[in-house]
């Protein structure tokens, strides 16, 4: 009312700033609680689904949220998974700060979820998180009813879709991603078993190596099959690893004319297990500088195979190429990289050093320095790193009067604050406490 004082106006009017921004608060809390709500309903929601993909549910269950998932009965539709996993989880984010690490794994699932989005008309699916590194993509295809074509018009789908995630990663993260994928079924039924084939197929990147995508197919072939040629694997994988040039040998040359009288078809499921076991033996060998890229590709290039003579020809290539991986294993170079690369990081101790950089200074691959030094050395490179840190940690603290912060600083640490965690944590005693123990 006038006449209006002008301190009581001021005060009036902050009032209402106040009133305002406790207004606005309140809203945004209520918003965040409701995206809580949300993500608490989602979570959920996952978690059921996954109980019931591993049989600790019923369908009756879970059905409330199947359509949430696409998973509806009486529907023409073809489903499937896709299992991601990140090569080298430990090494590229695990040691990262947490802030950082939950930016990448959102990062992570983001992707999976656009290209899963773009994949052709009438297919969709979801995207959950089985673990740090591993994620699951429920795929579903919609398909004419009653059509005989379309399981095998739905079968190029699955790949496509994984190759373009693989390429996705590539080219926004520079991760490598190996892909286990389960086959296709129009029986809501049987997603259990599909699920269980895709993390089956995915866990044999560590025999098949890293980057690779991996049909559960080409797993486990049937016992009846199986069986036939075992013995005959068994003693070739034994030439193989002996030294013996396979290639050249009666046994070998036998066996590729009784794989021959097999159906392609029985043939590739045989040929990819004995792949898959000679690979092992590269791997066991510790040479895993030439399997990320090729060798990764050999289940798929089996797949691939048109005839009996392309199939001969991809196991021919494969035992040349675990037959070198073996010679080197043994050459008297490994022992000289793990040399190289515990004189590079001691030289480095002051810096942020990765497994990546000392490959990078070493010209070879990180898988494989990291298996070489792990064999050398009973540590791994993370280990070894962190027991030198903290042995010249340990002599700066007893025989010098330098600072904390600069103790830390000559051992790598940029924060003395979590240098002492750090030390104390490894040591049994704070820094401080060791130096007027010993000095």
């Amino acid at each position: 009312m006038k006449p209006v004082e002008y301190a009581e106006l001021v005060s009036a009017v902050e009032r209402a700033c106040e009133q305002i921004m406790a207004d606005r608060r309140t809203v945004l809390r209520i918003d965040q609680m409701k995206r809580q709500m949300e993500g608490f309903k989602a979570a959920a929601a996952e978690r059921l689904l996954i109980d019931w993909l591993e049989h600790r549910r019923t369908f009756k269950e879970f059905e409330a949220v199947a359509a949430e998932f696409g998973i509806e009965r009486g529907k023409s539709r073809l489903y499937g998974f896709l299992c991601a996993d990140i090569d080298g989880y430990e090494q590229r984010i695990a040691g990262a700060a947490d802030r950082d690490r939950q930016l990448y794994l959102f990062a992570y699932r983001k992707i999976a979820q656009e290209v899963l989005h773009d994949t052709a008309s009438g297919c969709g699916g979801s995207v959950l998180s089985l673990s740090s590194g591993k994620l699951l993509l429920l795929v579903y295809c919609d398909v004419p009813a009653g059509a005989r074509s379309a399981l095998s018009s739905a079968e190029p789908l699955m790949p496509a879709l994984a190759r373009r995630l693989q390429d996705a990663y590539k080219t926004y993260l520079r991760w490598s991603v190996s892909i286990g994928m389960s086959e296709w079924s129009g029986d809501v039924r049987s997603l259990g078993e599909l699920y269980a084939d895709a993390i089956q197929a995915v866990n044999y990147r560590s025999v098949v190596g890293c980057g690779a995508i991996i049909p559960a197919s080409m797993v486990e072939p049937s016992g009846a099959i199986r069986q036939r040629l075992m013995n005959k694997e068994l003693f070739l994988l034994e030439e193989l690893n002996a030294g013996t040039e396979l290639r050249s040998a009666a046994s070998w040359n036998r066996w590729l004319e009784e794989l021959s009288a097999l159906p392609l078809a029985d043939a590739k499921l045989v040929a990819s297990q004995f792949a898959v076991n000679a690979l092992r033996l590269g791997k066991e060998a510790a040479d895993e500088a030439a399997v990320p890229d090729e060798a990764a590709a050999i289940p798929g290039h089996i797949a691939a195979c048109q005839t009996m003579q392309d199939l001969i020809g991809h196991l021919n290539g494969l035992i040349d190429g675990v037959a070198h991986r073996l010679r080197s294993a043994r050459s008297p170079a490994a022992s000289k990289i793990v040399e190289q690369a515990k004189r590079w990081i001691r030289e480095r101790l002051h810096e942020e050093i990765s497994l990546q950089a000392v490959a990078d200074a070493l010209h070879v691959n990180p898988y494989y320095l990291s298996r070489l030094f792990r064999q050398a050395t009973n540590e791994t490179y993370l280990e070894y790193t962190t027991r030198l840190r903290f042995e010249r940690a340990r002599e700066l603290l007893a025989h010098t009067q330098l600072k904390m912060h600069e103790i830390a600083e000559r051992v790598g640490f940029k924060d003395a604050n979590y240098f002492s965690i750090a030390f104390k944590k490894f040591e049994g005693v704070n820094p401080t406490e060791y130096r007027k123990r010993y000095q």
